[in-house]
């Protein structure tokens, strides 16, 4: 799938960010992805919006959580993330005696960039990801022999 300069896909839902339901948000993810041709970014966007979702739960009292993907253009997809809580996310130290706390570290690894907003009613987490360029398709056994 290939986008225009002002064409842009976007999903948005509102998502429970209860740890069971964490599995249905990564399947919706993946199969978005693959719908507009993103498919072999589904890991890195699937860990991105799992450790997100788990922060609402953790730090920003659970609940509901807004949830958007946009396919903004031909290698831009971000992922955002609004919750009612005013506390910021933060990169903190990794120490190796804690189970905890890398989250965030993770998510700057896997994305392009990312930051977070304040809003009248929370603050959202908005991640950007480089879209790799698509592999050029293989020439059919016509043009080769033709060529040969």
């Amino acid at each position: 799938m290939t986008l225009g300069q002002k064409e842009a896909l976007e999903c948005q839902w509102r998502v429970n960010s209860e740890p069971s339901q964490l599995s249905r948000v990564r399947r919706v993810v993946s199969m978005l992805l693959r719908l507009w041709g993103l498919g072999a970014m589904s890991g890195d966007v699937c860990i991105v919006a799992t450790e997100l979702l788990s922060n609402v739960d953790k730090h920003a009292g659970g609940g509901w959580a807004d949830f958007s993907l946009c396919y903004q253009s031909p290698d831009v997809l971000w992922l955002m993330v609004s919750d009612a809580s005013p506390a910021m996310p933060i990169i903190r130290e990794t120490d190796a005696s804690k189970t905890s706390g890398r989250g965030m570290k993770m998510v700057a690894e896997l994305t392009e960039s990312w930051h977070a907003l304040p809003t009248r009613t929370g603050k959202i987490v908005a991640c950007r990801f480089a879209v790799p360029p698509a592999p050029l398709p293989a020439p059919c056994e016509a043009l080769k022999r033709r060529a040969s």
